[in-house]
């Protein structure tokens, strides 16, 4: 498959020759929408439930949340952990398939690394 640049094509590098708060800015501002409509998003539902249903929703929006967050911290560690599994593996790209979730039955043998 060809590739649509030339070898004399010039790549934009002002994102990591300019200055870093622009760069930064850059990089960080569609996250930074995304969270903004997350969080309003949030907002919003606790309106319609507490109009709509009364406080005894809202009070389960709030359990439901933390308990969300604990189940989230979680997987996050055990991705990490993953991570380092890969990271650290004598053989990288089997480290790599053994650490997949999937992995457990789909190739008993990773259990011998």
């Amino acid at each position: 498959m060809a590739s649509s640049r030339t070898a004399n094509s010039v790549l934009d590098r002002s994102i990591v020759e300019g200055p870093i708060p622009r760069a930064v800015w850059l990089l960080a501002w569609p996250t930074a929408v995304q969270n903004l409509i997350g969080g309003l998003q949030g907002v919003v539902d606790h309106a319609l439930v507490g109009h709509y249903v009364g406080y005894a929703g809202n009070a389960a929006i709030g359990v439901a949340v933390q308990i969300f967050i604990v189940v989230i911290a979680f997987v996050m560690s055990v991705f990490t952990g993953m991570g380092v599994l890969v990271r650290f593996s004598p053989r990288w790209c089997y480290g790599a398939w053994c650490s997949r979730p999937s992995a457990g039955f789909l190739r008993p043998r990773c259990s011998r690394l």
